[in-house]
């Protein structure tokens, strides 16, 4: 079970307060249900399994609406995983806020309006975006309400294709995303120019996400990360490039070969093998040699891990892309080459 953030602090869900008025009254309901979803994230936080504790509920008598009760609030509690965080004491000046969400995983930095100065950076998981997730993110990071010089966000989410600007009309993203890749609702479709390689990014996200931060942000400029690699890869190697990014349970690949861009597109994976298949797919397709290619990884993949090991044996040039930024002590420069991407957007 996921540790809860020291600053994660969530108001109850509807349907514990629902429960509460039924059991004590409406009067006390919110009262007592933030009180017991609290001490609820308490005991889940410090790793004490349900099993430990609802024979203790049982020993004292407790009634099996108490027990339905406990076992709502227990299902109901799923916060985000942090799993990176740091925070410099700088003085920020003119701070830019960056955002990043993909399906499984969302980050953020603050950094100074070029870019290169690192103030604050956080990294969580998650398994689904839900109303009830992205309220648990913005609880959890109170500083995303903070004011800001300026506002980026960056969206990494599959579902996505570039399609020549030539042939290519606005009102078609919906059914290009129909058609393609099933989007029928509950998504919204955005289409981004890419003028550099005469493309549009078309690509569908979550209304949950979409809409929770348009609100939050009116003023924010959005763009996918796709979008982003393709302005900042080095287009002109002459064997070819093959350009990875990592996240928790997906990576993205781009291929460019003598400033032609080859492959663009987005895998799942669980183990090496899952990448290292994908990868040599690729070079098969295109006609890549292993010996010749460039190999540039970026995000959550290290240089003693098996799976660095693994793509080691199979690709002679490989390379980290690490951030221009001032460096974080506590994790690889390449960890957040994205984010970093995002940041030095700012105008």
């Amino acid at each position: 079970m996921p540790a809860v953030p020291s600053s994660f602090s969530p108001s109850p869900p509807r349907k514990i307060l629902l429960v509460t008025k039924l059991i004590w009254g409406t009067s006390n309901a919110r009262l007592i249900g933030k009180a017991i979803f609290n001490i609820c994230l308490l005991v889940i936080s410090t790793c004490k399994d349900v099993c430990t504790v609802l024979p203790c509920i049982v020993k004292r008598g407790a009634n099996l609406r108490y027990l339905n009760f406990w076992l709502l609030l227990h299902a109901t509690n799923r916060p985000l995983k942090q799993l990176f965080h740091t925070v410099s004491e700088d003085n920020r000046v003119q701070p830019v806020l960056s955002i990043k969400l993909s399906d499984k995983s969302a980050g953020f930095s603050v950094t100074n309006k070029q870019g290169n100065l690192l103030y604050q950076l956080s990294y969580c998981s998650v398994n689904e975006w839900t109303d009830e997730e992205m309220d648990n993110f913005f609880s959890s990071y109170p500083e995303l309400e903070e004011d800001y010089y300026q506002v980026l966000i960056s969206y990494a989410f599959r579902k996505q294709i570039l399609v020549p600007a030539g042939s290519y009309r606005k009102n078609d993203g919906g059914l290009l995303m129909s058609s393609l890749l099933g989007i029928s609702g509950g998504s919204s479709v955005v289409s981004e120019a890419i003028p550099e390689w005469q493309l549009y990014n078309v690509y569908a996200v979550p209304d949950t996400v979409h809409d929770r931060l348009r609100r939050q942000f009116p003023k924010a400029t959005f763009r996918h990360q796709q979008s982003l690699e393709l302005r900042n890869t080095n287009a002109g190697v002459q064997h070819g490039s093959i350009q990875v990014d990592f996240a928790t349970e997906d990576f993205s690949v781009l291929v460019v070969s003598q400033s032609k861009l080859l492959f663009s597109g987005s895998f799942e994976y669980v183990t090496p093998a899952d990448v290292l298949y994908q990868l040599l797919r690729v070079c098969r397709y295109l006609s890549l040699s292993q010996q010749d290619v460039q190999l540039q990884l970026s995000g959550l993949i290290d240089s003693n891990s098996a799976l660095y090991k693994e793509l080691y044996l199979y690709f002679i040039h490989i390379e980290f892309r690490e951030a221009t930024w001032s460096a974080i002590n506590e994790y690889p420069a390449h960890f957040f080459t994205s984010l970093n991407d995002l940041a030095q957007c700012a105008l």
